[in-house]
């Protein structure tokens, strides 16, 4: 089968019997691969790395306008921020990086919130403190301290319920 401009790229059967997925087949597919499916298989496989995750909760209110441009009440909500930090890979110890790290920095940030209305924070004057840009927030400022220390960050889950949440992916 031609992959991109007239390219056949070939695909040989392990002898474990590995197949590729099917959105990598066409055709003969056992045999042949696309060179833009093969590309795709390899950025798949680019990226593979490890993940760790790391909670944090606090207490704080706040007050989101609604589109009717009236405010709502001002509530409090027990938040868990969620901080997902990736690498390919691991340290002598066998870690990506010691959670303690992540956790102390984490904790240095919410901390500033804990107890706090987050209408009234420099922070939140200007933009409404709703759970997405607490999760941006907190991404921005916990990106910053960890590039220093040559962590990765990938994604930050703030949740303001137990079922309620919103992520902001940096990578």
């Amino acid at each position: 089968m031609e992959g991109g401009r007239g390219h056949t790229v070939e695909v040989k059967r392990f002898k474990d019997g590995i197949s590729l997925p099917a959105r990598f087949q066409a055709g003969n597919a056992s045999k042949v691969l696309t060179l833009p499916a093969l590309l795709a298989l390899l950025a798949l496989l680019a990226i593979a790395m490890f993940e760790i995750i790391v909670t944090q909760h606090f207490k704080a209110s706040h007050a989101i306008r609604a589109l009717s441009g009236e405010l709502e009440p001002s509530h409090a909500h027990d938040w868990q921020a969620e901080a997902v930090v990736v690498g390919r890979e691991l340290d002598a110890s066998g870690c990506v990086v010691d959670f303690a790290l992540i956790q102390r920095h984490l904790r240095s940030i919410t901390s500033t919130w804990d107890g706090k209305n987050l209408n009234e924070l420099g922070m939140f004057l200007d933009i409404p403190p709703s759970t997405e840009y607490l999760a941006k927030c907190l991404f921005d400022q916990l990106q910053s301290i960890l590039a220093e220390e040559g962590v990765t960050l990938k994604k930050i889950t703030v949740w303001e319920t137990e079922n309620c949440g919103a992520a902001f992916l940096g990578l």
